[in-house]
C-alpha cells in the first residue's frame, strides 16, 4: 500500500494533493479499508458518515504551522496507535482527520484575543457531531491550535448537549475544558513546551479562570484528567531543555505528544 503526496503552487499558495485529490483547509482525510488515505471534501462529510453508518469515529485535528503532509503524518501516526487497539478488540473504527492549513489565517472573534479561531475546521467538526459520528462512542484528538478549535466547538454546545466521545488534547492552546459535555476529557502537557506555557490551560496564569476544572485528578462532576510530562509519565523529547536548541520539539505532536497518545490512549471511549 502506497500513498502519494504532491504539492503544487497555485495562486501564490501551496496546494496539497493526497493520492491525486486536492486537500483543502477544513477538508477531511480518512483511512480507507486498504489503508490508503482518501480525501473527503467538507461538503461531503455528512453523506460520508451517513452512507457508512459511522457512530464511533476517531477524529484528529492538527495544530498550527502544519502542512498537508504534516496532517497526513499525524493521521497515520495516530492510526497506528488506534489500530493496535482495534487488533485487541477486533472492532474496526472510522479514522478521520480534519485538515487545519497553516496558510489560512485565524479569525479572532468575541473574547478570543489570541486569534486561533479556524471557522472551517470548527464547521467540519460540527458537521461530524451533527451527523451522529459520535453517537455511540469514539474519540476526538487535537494538537495545539487544533485542540483550541475542538474546545471551541464543544464550548458552544448547549450545556445539556452531550457528545459520547472522549477528548484527547495535546499541547492544547485552549483556555477552558468541558468534561461535563463529553465521555471524558484528557489534557496532555510538557512543562518544557514553551509554545503554550504561560498562556493557556494548565498554567498558573490560567488556573484561576476555571479552578474547578484545572486539576490533576478526576473532578467530582465528570472525568477530567490532566497529564503532565514528568509528573504522571515521561514521553517523547522531554529531555530537551526548555529554550535550548531543539526545544521546539517539546511542542511537536510527532516528536513529543504522539508518544503520550501511544502510552495513554484507550479505544474503549477513554476508559
Amino acid at each position: 500500500m502506497t500513498n502519494t503526496y504532491v504539492t503544487n503552487e497555485e495562486d501564490g499558495q501551496i496546494k496539497y494533493y493526497i493520492n491525486g485529490k486536492k486537500l483543502a483547509h477544513g477538508d477531511a482525510m480518512v483511512v480507507g479499508a486498504d489503508g490508503r488515505l482518501e480525501v473527503v471534501k467538507q461538503k461531503d462529510l455528512a453523506k460520508y458518515i451517513a452512507d457508512r453508518n459511522i457512530t464511533d469515529a476517531i477524529v484528529t485535528v492538527n495544530g498550527k504551522e502544519n502542512t498537508g503532509i504534516d496532517a497526513a503524518m499525524m493521521l497515520q501516526g495516530s492510526a497506528a496507535t488506534i489500530n493496535d487497539q482495534v487488533a485487541q478488540t477486533g472492532r474496526p473504527v472510522a479514522q478521520i482527520h480534519i485538515f487545519n492549513d497553516m496558510q489560512v489565517a485565524p479569525t479572532p472573534t468575541g473574547n478570543n484575543t489570541i486569534g486561533l479561531q479556524k471557522p472551517d475546521v470548527q464547521n467540519s467538526l460540527q458537521i461530524l457531531i451533527n451527523s451522529g459520528a459520535f453517537s455511540s462512542g469514539g474519540s476526538i484528538i487535537g494538537h495545539s491550535e487544533g485542540a483550541f478549535n475542538i474546545s471551541a466547538v464543544i464550548g458552544r454546545l448547549d450545556s445539556k448537549d452531550y457528545i459520547n466521545a472522549s477528548i484527547y488534547l495535546f499541547g492544547g492552546a485552549h483556555s477552558f475544558s468541558y468534561p461535563d459535555r463529553v465521555n471524558g476529557w484528557n489534557d496532555f502537557y510538557n512543562p518544557n513546551d514553551r509554545v503554550i506555557q504561560g498562556a493557556h490551560v494548565g498554567t498558573e496564569s490560567r488556573n484561576a479562570m476555571n479552578p474547578e476544572v484545572i486539576r490533576d485528578e478526576p473532578n467530582k462532576k465528570s472525568t477530567y484528567i490532566k497529564f503532565i510530562n514528568g509528573q504522571n509519565t515521561v514521553w517523547g523529547s522531554s529531555s530537551v531543555p526548555a529554550g535550548g536548541a531543539g526545544s521546539f520539539l517539546n511542542h511537536s505532536f510527532l516528536f513529543n505528544y504522539q508518544d503520550a497518545l501511544r502510552r495513554n490512549y484507550k479505544l474503549n471511549r477513554g476508559r
